[in-house]
């Protein structure tokens, strides 16, 4: 897919999509909250508004019986999102501190006989619709008083798993279902007697509905990457799941990325395994290997000088066609063909052909015969066509940076003109508009200075106009300052988290 970058007011260059980056994945992005110990040990681990828990150094701690609170502490294990500069790092640590409160006698169940004690292993269930746990099977009262109630506590929060308690406690049935295919949740149940403010939690079970596929190295689908002479690994990318750790050999290799040095003579092939932490929603869990074999050269072979290398940027058209040099990262400009185009009436994509020398050394074909680089132009029309389909917007500053900024833990608000803005658009119907970019997007007869952010679009444009719900998919338009549309994303906000979603033009 391409997209369109401005470079200079209101000339466009269209060159490949850029991957969107988000800075360094600290653990601030992350955003901890919510950790916690029980006087008992038990741990709540925090929740994360980024990324995702791989690993931890402890689960659980001993009661506290002292006297006073101790301080503990955790090491979390996080696994870093895409598109962060520090992506290839694969993981961060973050540590979490709390204070564990002292257990009082009359919390303690080998003391105070009135409090609940748990039993057994509440199993795991997979491939059902829905399944019925007994909590008086697991948990039993205190002699001299029943369990008040029951707290359950899922994690993943926003899955399609609803989770529903029936009867009265102490005798209550927990229900765990779901309509929607490959679900997966881990679930933590404590009973609570009331009087004695005492507690007896479960051991941690998953429920995972049916029709999952098991993750593999197909739905990880690493591409690129490579080993130089001197050993040094430069790792590919993936579609799926966060890289848990890099091996060569059986050693991890994930901190120093070096696989040793070929002495040789001659090329060898290496295999690289690229170990993932499986995301949710397959039928597996854990960890899966995947093994890429990569061909180490003997020597260091200099690259090819093509037209990514010569980085061309910074080029456009004039409303009357006139044709600016561009810039290049490398090489030397030799001429372009054509020379200029005529004026048009509406933007029109025009396609230059650069004739580019190749650099005097460092390339395997420097010195050698000229490279020819076509680029996509939009030249503007000499007078601005605001169309006159019109369409719906969630108002003049609802603009966000990212789609997923508009999920909230999977939920979304809902989203509605509310009468504030209408626009307008070149495009001959909202259907067109959900497919198309490089068009232009007007607001009160002037192209709509988005700023570079994206915008929920409705072909209704009423008071009443909602665009997003939980679980419906929406539309939104990337609008820079000029009114051109440079993405047209699809979206969703109801598969937990961010949410899911797709560049569809």
């Amino acid at each position: 897919m391409s997209t369109k970058t401005n470079v200079r007011s209101p000339f466009f260059l269209d060159l490949t999509a850029p991957v969107q980056t988000l800075g360094t994945f600290t653990c601030t992005t992350a955003g901890l909250s919510n950790f916690s110990v029980a006087s008992s040990g038990f741990v709540t681990n925090p929740l994360l508004l980024a990324g995702s828990i791989v690993g931890q150094t402890a689960t659980e701690f001993t009661v506290n019986t002292t006297g006073s609170s101790i301080p503990r502490s955790i090491t979390y294990t996080i696994a870093i999102p895409a598109n962060y500069t520090n992506v290839n790092d694969a993981t961060i640590d973050c540590v979490q501190t709390f204070d564990q409160p002292t257990q009082a006698a009359n919390e303690n169940p080998n003391i105070n006989n009135n409090c609940p004690t748990f039993a057994g292993t509440i199993p795991n269930t997979s491939g059902l619709a829905s399944t019925a746990i007994n909590l008086a099977t697991y948990f039993t009262s205190g002699s001299g008083a029943d369990i008040s109630s029951y707290v359950v506590t899922a994690s993943p929060l926003g899955t399609a798993i609803s989770a529903v308690l029936t009867g009265t406690a102490p005798s209550q049935t927990l229900t765990l279902s779901t309509n929607t295919d490959c679900q997966l949740a881990t679930f933590i149940i404590t009973a609570r007697q009331s009087s004695d403010n005492c507690t007896a939690i479960s051991n941690s079970f998953t429920f995972a509905s049916a029709n999952c596929e098991a993750y593999d190295c197909t739905d990880a689908n690493v591409t690129g990457g490579n080993i130089e002479q001197d050993g040094t690994v430069n790792k590919g990318t993936w579609t799926s799941g966060t890289l848990n750790a890099l091996r060569y050999d059986g050693t991890d290799i994930t901190t120093s990325l070096n696989a040793g040095a070929n002495t040789t003579g001659s090329a060898v092939n290496k295999t690289i395994t690229y170990r993932f932490n499986i995301p949710n929603g397959y039928s597996n869990s854990g960890t899966f290997d995947c093994d890429v074999v990569y061909s180490q050269p003997a020597t260091q072979v200099d690259p090819t000088f093509d037209c990514a290398e010569a980085q061309i940027s910074n080029t456009f058209i004039s409303e009357q066609g006139n044709i600016a040099a561009p810039t290049l990262g490398a090489g030397t400009l030799v001429s372009w063909t054509p020379q200029s185009f005529a004026e048009v009436s509406v933007n029109t994509i025009r396609t230059i052909t650069f004739t580019i020398t190749p650099p005097s050394s460092g390339y395997i074909n420097s010195g050698g015969s000229n490279i020819t680089c076509d680029v996509n132009v939009t030249q503007p029309a000499t007078i601005i066509d605001c169309g006159t389909t019109q369409f719906g917007f969630a108002g003049l500053e609802s603009g966000l940076a990212r789609p997923e900024d508009f999920c909230n833990g999977g939920l979304a608000t809902s989203y509605g003109v509310g009468g504030v803005a209408t626009l307008s658009s070149t495009v001959a119907s909202f259907e067109d508009l959900k497919s198309t970019v490089g068009n232009t997007v007007c607001y009160r007869l002037s192209p709509f200075s988005g700023g570079n952010k994206y915008y929920v679009i409705g072909e209704s444009y009423g008071s009443t106009a909602e665009f997003i719900s939980n679980y419906s998919t929406f539309y939104m338009l990337k609008i820079d300052d000029y009114g051109t549309v440079q993405e047209v994303v699809q979206w969703n906000c109801s598969g937990g988290g961010s949410g899911a979603g797709a560049r569809v033009a």
